[in-house]
């Protein structure tokens, strides 16, 4: 089988990165096509410890990358030239790529034996006209959101698959740390995410704990000194670094943010693959992966939440047996998982 994956995301450890393995592992010919530029380091968009302004800029260029698709006819060059090359039985976009309505047709007349999929890993904005009317040129549309298949058959697909996120087995693994990696990463309660004012209200009532604060833009945080205090830096921590919080973190406070509405995020399944305790919002699709108590630990309210907190910073017990058991359940979702299902639904239109 071959498969061509198209990605515009220049960060590090990108989920077409994730896929690209998983489709090897399971015997593919797989091929990554980026469309960002090569002359741009897409490491330097967000090394850890590299210097503000060049985040900055990387930030900036990276916004410019992703219009680049549409302002540059380049990049439909090297889809096409990549394509012939390869000749690929199923085409996959990874994200909401702005593909324009002509390529999509230019594609399918000229490969129509090729089963063109769109991966969606965020919400679908439905305002978006370019992308809305693309969806009936997709064969398939592969999407993280259970709540997404219905709306995306409102406005035509022909085939909608609910894919969840999955755990990367080569990353998200449990760790042995020395004493400097402990002393660095560790503490009593870790949170890994970017920025937003909502995460922030649900962080600040833990400031008063053995916090660490893992990920990017805090410092938009206006007016919450101490929990901007607990914050590790633009860049800290993140990419390889993340098994290394987990595994020295007693307990990983996650949020499935609210535009995902009931369902769940990619650390969903990262946390617990690296054997971490994970505390969690309640949602239907979290509960369907990890039951409650079962693999993963669960919240609904502020209350709740401390209440969660000091239980399980005092049962070290029950931590250990709640990591074990999600652990053992993440294993089932890993991306090579993932991918045998994107091949299967390539088999069954191929075959109609």
């Amino acid at each position: 089988m071959k498969v061509l994956l198209v990605n515009d995301c220049p960060d590090r450890m990108r989920i077409s990165d994730f896929y690209l393995q998983a489709f090897q592992e399971i015997g593919a010919e797989v091929e990554v096509l980026d469309l960002y530029y090569a002359a741009m380091d897409r490491d330097g968009f967000s090394r850890a410890g590299a210097p503000q302004v060049e985040l900055a800029a990387g930030r900036l260029a990276k916004r410019f990358l992703r219009r680049a698709w549409t302002v540059r006819d380049e990049t439909r060059v090297r889809l096409l030239q990549r394509a012939a090359a390869l000749q690929p039985e199923i085409m996959v976009f990874m994200g909401n790529i702005q593909v324009p309505l002509e390529l999509l047709q230019e594609l399918k007349q000229r490969w129509p034996q090729c089963v063109l999929g769109n991966l969606l890993m965020e919400p679908f904005p439905v305002g978006n006209a370019l992308l809305r009317n693309a969806i009936p040129l997709y064969d398939c549309i592969f999407t993280f959101s259970k709540f997404q298949v219905a709306q995306l058959y409102w406005f035509h697909a022909q085939q909608v698959v609910w894919l969840p996120f999955g755990m990367a087995p080569a990353v998200h693994q449990r760790v042995t740390l020395n004493a400097a990696e402990q002393a660095r990463f560790g503490s009593a309660v870790a949170y890994m995410g970017t920025w937003q004012p909502h995460v922030e209200l649900w962080l600040e009532p833990l400031a008063g704990q053995d916090l660490k604060i893992w990920g990017n833009q805090w410092y938009r945080s206006a007016g919450h000194a101490q929990l901007v205090s607990k914050w590790q830096g633009e860049g800290a921590g993140l990419y390889q670094d993340m098994a290394k919080i987990v595994g020295a973190s007693s307990v990983i406070f996650n949020m499935v943010r609210f535009h995902n509405g009931n369902g769940h995020s990619m650390k969903t399944f990262e946390i617990p693959a690296c054997g971490g305790f994970m505390l969690t919002n309640r949602t239907d699709e979290q509960l369907e992966f990890f039951a409650e108590d079962d693999g993963a630990a669960y919240y609904s309210t502020a209350a709740e939440l401390l209440d969660k907190l000091k239980f399980y910073l005092g049962h070290s017990a029950a931590r250990t047996r709640i990591a074990e058991r999600g652990h053992k359940l993440a294993q089932q979702h890993s991306y090579a998982a993932r991918a045998r299902q994107i091949l299967e639904v390539q088999r069954t239109i191929s075959g109609r």
